[in-house]
């Protein structure tokens, strides 16, 4: 995965957090070449202060982000990094899914 992509990936999160009023931080391989240090690793590290009450939400507007991009890309016409855009998508919701159901 690229940069690009890795942003690509990381924008519906990013903006779920920041409609929700969630504080959240990046770091890794990202966030140092930000800074102008690059890395060989390409991940993000994402540090995000998520209470319950920002769970329902949260999922809400992950499925709507999800739901758009399966509506935008034609299926004859997916590419690699768009499946794991979805793939990740899919990926949050369940882990907001399963943590509603602990809590």
């Amino acid at each position: 995965m690229t940069d690009p992509d890795l942003i690509r990936a990381l924008s519906p999160i990013i903006r779920a957090f920041e409609q929700s009023s969630i504080p959240y931080y990046i770091g890794g391989s990202l966030a140092s070449s930000v800074y102008g240090i690059a890395r060989a690793a390409i991940d993000v590290d994402l540090v995000a202060g998520i209470e319950m009450y920002h769970v329902d939400s949260l999922k809400t507007r992950l499925q709507a982000e999800l739901e758009e991009r399966k509506r935008s890309i034609p299926i004859h016409s997916i590419r690699p990094h768009q499946l794991i855009e979805i793939e990740e998508l899919e990926e949050q919701i369940g882990e907001l899914e399963k943590k509603l159901e602990r809590d």
